[in-house]
């Protein structure tokens, strides 16, 4: 059962060289099928040894041919088949360990396995469940283009060397539920297709770059993130929620995509910069009964989740980023936390300024405003001014009514009344005078808002 294998020490030259165990092909197969007790013994004796199962085809039938002279365990094997369990539950594996290429038919189980130097799963495929719940990995382990072709377990693994699961195919959903990342965790260029749950765990280092998220959620609750962490998908389905709540962010944490929802940054903890400024979200809004204009936020907790959002991009001084999520989070509380009155007064005022977003917006409606009182006073049976340049002098006493803080408007506004009327000016004037000038007002506070908005420092 026991091959050796010649290798030198990696430390100081020696005039022999250690002799290291190596289990392989048959031999580690039906060690394997001796079950936990027996393999874990052997391990002792062989505390260095090599494990390798490349290439090997965890089903009844592929096993049957490849142990082909072993009827002892043709019983064995049938039992295998009928329960459909692939099972490590509990193995030790002392050496370099190599699942590469390898193909599970059945329900793989590692629960509570160990694996105490390097391990290297790429390129295998999971056809059933995969079960790795409180699996140690004393070194790297590698799932470089693994196929999980059903749900993944992961719950409460240690990874204490490099955790590699770029390309890695995650068809359903997978869970890491309060594992530990003790180096680097990289997931770049992985597909989730339907989400992942990271709830509890610990990121020392972890990397999210490029990745492909079709749909579902991808739960980062109260997740500690010890060092830098990315996020930034390479593409992202329509139905993606990334759910970072309680999680505490130690040092730089940058999130990036565009998404249909609205990110859940609630209760986080963040130490050093978050960057936001590739991050894109849509408010989803709902037509009520009542028509389009009573839009209604669809997660009645957006607004909070976007005051959050907000606050962040204060803090990091990004006004504009904030300005859009304040936006948002006034639109989520619109028909909801706000009553119907305050409601129609925030329409307005994302119709007329974008929330202060806008000064092009104030400035056509001023304009307007301005151009409408002129046209106003020149339709009234009392004018009296028919010469040409009549519009000139309307518009000059429209501008003066709305810039009373101006020394020249008094001025110019008397004498265009007196060309326009005489001494008899219309009987309503006065009041439309006043309406025009309180509502022009408004438009000069929201130009004057949306300037100090855009070259805020």
């Amino acid at each position: 059962m026991e091959k050796e294998l010649e290798v030198e020490a990696t430390t100081e030259p020696e005039k022999h060289p250690k002799k290291v165990a190596k289990l392989d092909g048959d031999d580690a197969l039906l060690l394997w099928l001796k079950g936990k007790d027996v393999w874990n013994k052997w391990m002792e004796q062989n505390p260095k040894a090599e494990v390798s199962f490349e290439g090997v085809k965890f089903n009844y039938a592929w096993l049957k041919n490849q142990l082909v002279d072993q009827e002892h365990i043709k019983s064995q094997l049938e039992e295998l088949d009928s329960k459909k369990r692939v099972k490590f539950l509990g193995y030790v594996f002392g050496g370099k360990t190599s699942f590469k290429g390898a193909e599970f038919s059945y329900v793989a189980v590692f629960d509570h396995a160990e694996f105490r130097a390097e391990v290297n799963f790429s390129h295998s495929k999971f056809h059933k469940y995969a079960r790795m719940s409180y699996v140690n990995f004393e070194k790297d382990a590698f799932f470089r283009y693994v196929e999980f072709r059903n749900k993944s377990f992961f719950e409460g693994a240690k990874f204490k060397g490099n955790a590699l699961f770029q390309h890695t195919c995650f068809d359903w959903h997978s869970s890491f539920r309060k594992a530990k990342f003790l180096e680097q965790a990289y997931f770049s260029m992985s597909e989730f297709k339907s989400g992942a749950e990271f709830s509890f765990t610990t990121f020392k280092n972890g990397s999210f770059f490029s990745t492909f998220i079709a749909k579902g959620i991808m739960g980062f609750e109260n997740v500690c993130f010890e060092s830098v962490f990315r996020f930034e998908p390479r593409d992202i389905g329509s139905f993606v929620f990334p759910n970072f709540q309680g999680a505490i962010f130690e040092k730089q944490f940058s999130i990036s995509g565009n998404y249909n929802c609205i990110p859940d940054f609630r209760q986080t903890k963040t130490n050093h910069h978050v960057d936001l400024s590739k991050l894109n979200v849509h408010l989803r809004r709902s037509i009520t009964e009542y028509g389009a204009l009573r839009e209604k936020a669809v997660d009645s907790d957006d607004a909070e989740r976007l005051c959050r959002l907000k606050e962040i991009a204060e803090s990091n001084k990004n006004h504009k980023r904030a300005l859009a999520f304040h936006a948002d989070e006034q639109r989520a509380s619109r028909w909801g936390a706000l009553n119907p009155w305050q409601s129609m007064l925030d329409m307005l005022y994302s119709a007329t300024s974008n929330y202060g977003q806008s000064i092009a917006r104030p400035v056509f409606y001023l304009a307007l405003s301005i151009i409408m009182f002129a046209t106003y006073s020149l339709k009234q049976p009392e004018n009296i001014h028919k010469e040409e340049g009549q519009f000139k002098t309307a518009i000059t006493v429209s501008i003066a009514t709305v810039t009373p803080f101006i020394s020249i408007s008094k001025t110019e506004r008397e004498a265009g009344l007196a060309k326009l009327y005489g001494d008899s000016p219309p009987e309503d004037y006065g009041l439309y005078s006043y309406a025009h000038a309180g509502i022009s007002f408004v438009f000069i506070f929201l130009i004057g808002l949306g300037l100090r908005n855009r070259f805020r420092v």
